[in-house]
């Protein structure tokens, strides 16, 4: 079962996201869902997606492509010119070549985000120059929790 923390970091300038559990195509257009109601007033802003905690995947190509689809529906740029960067830690291997695969998605859709997959918590945060070395120094970070239940009003 996936699951999604988040919340606003540094200040209320990066939303932080973390999944936690087993990432599959239902999970994530569900929880992606509940992302985007959450944080709808904040969705130009630029994002850290921790994926540290995922157990496992069950996405494939067909799926991701999908799941991107879903995303770029509710991404907004932070000004028409401006593309809204995304730092995406995956630490273990598959969950590093699954980012890249969404970064590749990215890229073929020509969309209107600059997404990186990074290693380290250091390389996240400084993809957004940000001056902290881990998550925990955030200013914020302490208050990163569960998403509130979904609701029926918006669909993907």
């Amino acid at each position: 079962m996936l699951e999604i923390h988040g919340g606003l970091v540094a200040n209320g300038t990066i939303l932080f996201t973390r999944h936690i559990g087993l990432h599959t195509p239902a999970a994530m257009q569900r929880e992606i869902l509940r992302v985007v109601q959450t944080f709808s007033n904040h969705a130009a802003l630029p994002e850290i997606v921790d994926l540290s905690e995922l157990t496992g995947t069950e996405m494939e190509f067909r799926s991701s492509n999908t799941v991107t689809d879903a995303i770029l529906r509710h991404i907004e740029p932070p000004a028409p010119a401006e593309k809204k960067r995304v730092a995406i830690y995956a630490p273990s291997d598959t969950i590093y070549g699954m980012a890249r695969v969404y970064t590749s998605l990215l890229e073929l859709k020509n969309a209107n985000v600059e997404a990186m997959p990074c290693r380290t918590a250091a390389e996240a945060l400084s993809f957004h120059e940000l001056p902290e070395t881990c998550f925990e120094h955030l200013e914020g970070y302490d208050r990163i929790g569960p998403l509130p239940p979904e609701t029926a009003a918006c669909g993907l």
